[in-house]
């Protein structure tokens, strides 16, 4: 991201944890092209709580879940699924702006029945990954599955 603000600026990098705090993606990646500074006039317009630096778009959101020995498949799969729609949820309310949205879950082992998680279009059948849309990845011990959601 760089320098954000007017005079007194803020240096940062573009990845950030628990981002932006509408929507709390569990790693986002700022949309460097789409900074908007803080403006005190907008700010009391947009009734914001904080600095507009809590709030940039984002270009690439990933959301991570973990399937161990001892949870419960249907409850992750449910939790998967939050992922999903909250990614996509996002790029419907940004339409105009380029995003892409991972949803990994990792599996702890390949006894574990994944076809909850394997919903959407096969990648190798899709033609490859474009620049934007949601895709979902689910790695076991044994392989790496990536659908387009």
């Amino acid at each position: 991201m760089g320098a954000y603000g007017g005079k007194d600026y803020i240096d940062t990098i573009p990845i950030k944890c628990e981002y932006p705090r509408s929507q709390r993606f569990d790693v986002a990646l700022i949309n460097k092209d789409e900074v908007e500074h803080y403006d005190p006039e907008i700010r009391k317009q947009a009734r914001w709580r904080n600095d507009r630096f809590w709030n940039q778009s984002v270009r690439v959101a990933i959301e991570i879940k973990y399937l161990q020995l001892g949870d419960s498949l249907s409850g992750k799969a449910a939790d998967f699924q939050k992922d999903i729609e909250k990614l996509t949820n996002y790029q419907r309310e940004n339409p105009e702006l380029p995003f892409l949205g991972i949803a990994l879950i990792c599996v702890q082992s390949d006894a574990f029945n994944t076809s909850p998680f394997c919903i959407g279009e096969s990648v190798e059948s899709s033609g490859g990954f474009p620049l934007t849309g949601i895709f979902r990845h689910v790695v076991t011990p044994s392989s790496v599955l990536t659908f387009i959601a």
